[in-house]
């Protein structure tokens, strides 16, 4: 070994030293700790897409996104560096369940997985204000795409009654209820 040379190497687990010597002689020392699992993961779903937030890991510099269909089952999708507590997950297909998963990532290595959480993207609907019984809502559908509109008047029992079909065509999905006696209406729409 020469003088005023750094040694790099790993002495426990997550945890990397860096040793100058000067002279034969250690003179300084440095470890830097593998970063601790992101805490507070959330999940906003969008159309196509679901926005993920967490809080930040001090000592991380990029965080590893893992995406799944089913719960335990994220695998690595993309390691993201630019923003260091969100990050959107695109190309997704509306009405399908996703499991998501993030890691903290820095020098050192990568930490343990976040709790997991699951969302499923939707489409963004516009809705006319309800006039004289009735209202319309609307949205860029993709032509070919067949799409259910479901109607329930309880949120909390689950059951969803399916009020409208159509393939789209022509670039805008429109649908108007003209016979709105309920005093609450929910509609969704899917695939």
């Amino acid at each position: 070994m020469k003088d005023g040379k750094a040694i790099l190497g790993r002495v426990a687990r997550g945890c990397r030293v860096v040793l100058l010597l000067t002279m034969g002689m250690m003179t300084s020392w440095r470890a830097e700790a593998q970063p601790s699992a992101p805490t507070g993961l959330s999940a906003m779903p969008g159309n196509g897409q679901v926005a993920l937030s967490w809080q930040p890991v001090s000592s991380a510099t990029s965080y590893n996104i893992y995406v799944g269909l089913s719960s335990g089952g994220e695998t690595f999708t993309y390691n993201d560096s630019t923003n260091l507590s969100s990050s959107i997950v695109t190309g997704l297909i509306n009405g399908t369940t996703y499991y998501f998963e993030v890691t903290a990532v820095n020098s050192s290595g990568e930490s343990p997985r976040s709790s997991e959480v699951s969302a499923t993207p939707l489409l963004v609907l516009s809705v006319a204000a309800a006039r004289s019984g009735q209202f319309t809502l609307q949205f860029n559908g993709l032509d070919g795409q067949s799409y259910i509109v479901e109607m329930s008047t309880n949120l909390a029992d689950g059951n969803w009654t399916p009020v409208y079909t159509n393939t789209q065509s022509g670039g805008v999905f429109i649908y108007t209820d003209t016979n709105m006696t309920d005093a609450a209406r929910f509609y969704r729409v899917r695939q």
